[in-house]
């Protein structure tokens, strides 16, 4: 009897894990279809509970082997990203800047922060949906799929080290705990949207603070996107 039940289970762990695999080759087939494309568009909208401030959408267009252009409001103003390969310029109201020149947000200064600069920075650790997959993958448990819907819990190494790279060069507290997962959502074999959800405990110097975020992701115009580039921000990266 214990041998026939642990037969059972043992093949019931190897079908959950095909399954997974199956998932996870779906994922990036899917995504790959996305990267080959001659470009696409995306809108990604987060927000999160217990933040002093709401942050505004960003829209991103990248064309293949060519320009990634990022936008986004804050504050009343506009601020733009244009990266090639590992080049990228930042459009502030003070003009464009580089990396290297792009003021630090001055957070526990005793000034006023640079918000500016902080959105800034944001955008320029960012990278298009189809290449943060990859590093998404590498921090996710085994995915499942419902349909069209594919899903995966991060682990909690897994959200925290995602956490860390996504806020590359801007100053936040370490999290505590961290746990959440995404969902992506496949039309005509494509990614065409993704919801990522983190709940994060961190301690700063007024307390223990939590915060739980969702990350919204629509793919649109997948082949058929243009990215058209200021001439300034040419001429700010050399071109």
């Amino acid at each position: 009897m214990k041998s026939a039940l642990f037969v059972a289970v043992a093949a019931s762990a190897a079908l959950l894990s095909l399954h997974a695999g199956e998932a996870e080759d779906r994922l990036k087939a899917a995504v790959a279809k996305l990267t080959d494309a001659s470009g696409y568009t995306w809108i990604s909208t987060t927000d999160i509970s217990g933040a002093p401030m709401r942050l505004s959408p960003t829209t991103g267009k990248v064309e293949k082997g060519g320009f990634m252009v990022l936008s986004t409001e804050a504050f009343g103003s506009e601020i733009e990203v244009v990266r090639k390969g590992t080049n990228a310029v930042v459009k502030t109201d003070d003009g464009w800047m580089t990396a290297a020149e792009l003021p630090q947000p001055n957070f526990g200064g005793g000034g006023v922060p640079n918000m500016g600069a902080m959105m800034g920075r944001r955008l320029l650790s960012s990278k298009p949906p189809g290449e943060e997959v990859d590093s998404l993958l590498r921090r996710l448990g085994p995915l499942k799929a419902e349909g069209d819907v594919l899903s995966g819990e991060f682990t909690e190494e897994g959200a925290k080290e995602y956490l860390k790279e996504s806020r590359r060069g801007r100053s936040f507290a370490e999290p505590k705990s961290a746990k959440g997962g995404i969902r992506f959502w496949l039309k005509d074999g494509v990614v065409s949207k993704s919801e990522l959800n983190l709940d994060t405990e961190m301690e700063t110097p007024q307390g223990s603070m939590s915060l739980n975020s969702k990350t919204t992701t629509e793919i649109k115009d997948v082949g058929t996107t243009k990215v058209r580039v200021a001439p300034e921000a040419l001429k700010k990266l050399g071109l």
